[in-house]
């Protein structure tokens, strides 16, 4: 079987993030897949990857025709069809939240045309079921395949780096960031309120990502940003714990990274958070459910209370922290990449079977 792949997401800007490393993961696994003959598919499309005539014209000059034509996201699929389709979708957040609806009939009409593959690949139990709902599609054309974790976090080194020398020896909480552009389901606006009531037990917060110099400096707070893989899988081992805030995830990497270092997350009960986290002492209710719509919330005192109690447990009592490390490192387990290659064989093999 001849499979066209899509790694367009490579040819824009952040690529080594989001759809890009999704893009190059995928890769890296379809290619050793037996049975399977693979030839990316990639170059000329626009940044923002919609210019479907470019996607067209790539797979238009591929001679013989691919019988599969593999699209890492809705928008990299072209307006004719000339093979069978495997459309990967990463989430439903344009049709699901209405501060997203900027993004408008545009953006509606990419989700809708995925309507027409013959199968779609979703990163969760939770996507999945978006998609069969959303996009009207019956549950046994859609697989998983859950995106594994880099092994740079599973073997996370002992030693913080030079760059991060200030907190060696701090007990402190990680949050990431990515303040370059608004996206309200993050609710990173809850992290300093967390910081906040943290340093009254003496635990510093360390701000990652991108764009943390926007996050305000106080006491108790260190920004760091753009770390390499291996620089913040060191944080996070060192870590008393993960605070991720989000609403709503197709998946959800940035916590199952921290689990894989060895650091306990706390998180919140919703989308596909629950489902990749899967330690239930790492979730927390929502107290703003994305359903609600409600995303610019405050957190609740009665939340943040919580946090603050989990987190100075950990932080104090030696044996509640051994065994939080070891639940992280065992709920991370199953994304050490070997079902992700199983799963995405297995969606490749039904076209074969069709």
């Amino acid at each position: 079987m001849r499979i066209a792949l899509d790694q367009f997401s490579l040819s824009g800007p952040g690529a080594d993030r989001g759809l890009g490393r999704y893009a190059t993961t995928i890769a890296a696994a379809a290619h050793s897949t037996p049975g399977i003959s693979v030839v990316n598919v990639s170059g000329s499309a626009r940044d923002d990857g919609t210019d479907l005539f470019a996607v067209q014209r790539q797979l238009g000059r591929m001679k013989p025709p691919p019988d599969v034509y593999h699209a890492t996201a809705v928008h990299h699929l072209p307006l004719l069809k000339s093979s069978k389709w495997l459309c990967t979708v990463q989430d439903t957040i344009p049709l699901d939240l209405k501060q997203y609806s900027k993004l408008g009939l545009k953006s509606r009409a990419l989700f809708f045309n995925a309507r027409r593959s013959d199968r779609i690949l979703a990163n969760s139990e939770f996507t999945a079921a978006r998609v069969q709902d959303k996009l009207k599609m019956s549950r046994d054309r859609i697989d998983i395949c859950s995106l594994p974790v880099s092994r740079a976090y599973f073997d996370a080194p002992k030693d913080l780096p030079g760059t991060t020398r200030a907190i060696d020896g701090l007990k402190y909480i990680v949050a990431m960031v990515d303040l370059r552009t608004p996206d309200p389901r993050k609710r990173f606006h809850w992290i300093p309120a967390v910081a906040k009531a943290l340093a009254n037990e003496d635990i510093y917060t360390v701000v990652v990502g991108r764009g943390t110099s926007a996050f305000p400096l106080t006491d108790h707070v260190f920004r760091f940003d753009n770390l390499s893989d291996t620089e913040l899988a060191a944080v996070y081992k060192n870590a008393v714990a993960f605070f991720y805030p989000s609403a709503y995830e197709g998946q959800g990497m940035p916590p199952l990274e921290a689990m894989a270092a060895g650091a306990p997350v706390v998180a919140f009960q919703n989308s596909a958070i629950s489902e990749m986290v899967s330690e239930p002492t790492f979730l927390m209710e929502d107290p703003s459910p994305w359903r609600q719509g409600n995303l610019d919330s405050a957190l609740p005192s009665d939340s943040l209370q919580q946090i603050v109690a989990q987190v100075t447990l950990w932080a104090t009592d030696d044996n509640e922290m051994r065994s939080a490390r070891e639940r992280a490192a065992s709920a991370s387990l199953r994304f050490d990449g070997t079902e992700f290659r199983a799963q995405l064989q297995s969606a490749y093999m039904k076209f074969g079977s069709q």
